[in-house]
């Protein structure tokens, strides 16, 4: 053997070493790329049941619409009513009822920002272990499977934004019926004070009709007086009325007696 043939021999050994070092390598970043896979799956089924748990409270807050509509329709039968403690505490369990829907959309968001941030770490570990030589299709593949899920949590965070949406649109709405409700209730207290000074005032109408009775009475036996003081009249104006005749009765008799008088004489 010769000096350069050893040297040969040895940098052939040493090559050699490299290269099983790099199926080792290869073979880890493979094993890493698969899990990898399996996480990206993992998140993947995480955020269809985001999507799904997005698509339920969109079908609640609907609900809520529909629930908050009735309601308006309660609130203008209403108006004729005395009180609104019913229709106020229905109110306030829709609102209580908002903010628990608000509560599930904040939850949400958080688990969306948690994530994305996992999808992150696991594009990041992705693009740290892969070999860009020996790797690029399984990058690729990789890569296009992060896109898919960065894809997933834009629209989750659109449905996310429009729902937050709505429900301020709701707050708007049931602040604006709070108002109207309070509104109501003012209206309904000056209905009730009304309804004390006509109950203090049917008080009174015992203590009047008694009085109108009173006066009635006084006023019937001031008629029979009077109706008795007119048949009195009658009474002395019937004979009056027969004297006045018999007087003249009497004076023409006297006339008579006269005229025959002065003819015998």
């Amino acid at each position: 053997w010769t000096e350069k043939q050893v040297d040969a021999l040895g940098q052939v050994g040493w090559l050699q070493q490299q290269l099983e070092g790099k199926d080792a390598v290869a073979d880890q970043l493979r094993q890493d790329l698969r899990a990898s896979e399996e996480q990206c799956r993992q998140l993947l089924g995480e955020h269809c049941q985001l999507v799904s748990a997005k698509t339920q409270g969109e079908g609640q807050l609907q609900a809520l619409v529909n629930e908050i509509q009735l309601l308006k329709g309660q609130l203008q039968a209403a108006e004729q009513q005395v009180t609104q403690g019913t229709t106020l505490g229905a109110l306030g369990a829709k609102e209580q009822e908002a903010h628990e829907l608000q509560n599930q959309v904040d939850a949400l968001s958080a688990k969306c920002k948690a994530l994305e941030t996992r999808v992150h770490e696991a594009k990041t570990d992705t693009q740290l272990q892969l070999d860009p030589i020996n790797l690029q299709e399984a990058l690729g593949l990789a890569q296009a499977e992060l896109a898919r899920q960065q894809a997933t949590s834009v629209e989750t965070q659109r449905m996310s934004a429009e729902l937050e949406q709505k429900l301020r649109t709701q707050e708007v709405e049931v602040a604006a019926l709070t108002g109207e409700v309070k509104g109501r209730h003012e209206e309904q207290a000056r209905l009730m004070e009304l309804i004390t000074q006509l109950q203090d005032r049917c008080q009174e109408v015992p203590r009047l009709e008694a009085t109108l009775w009173a006066q009635k009475e006084q006023a019937e036996r001031e008629v029979a007086s009077l109706t008795a003081a007119v048949q009195d009249s009658k009474q002395v104006v019937a004979a009056l009325t027969l004297a006045n005749t018999q007087l003249d009765e009497a004076v023409r008799g006297q006339a008579g007696r006269a005229e025959q008088a002065e003819l015998a004489l």
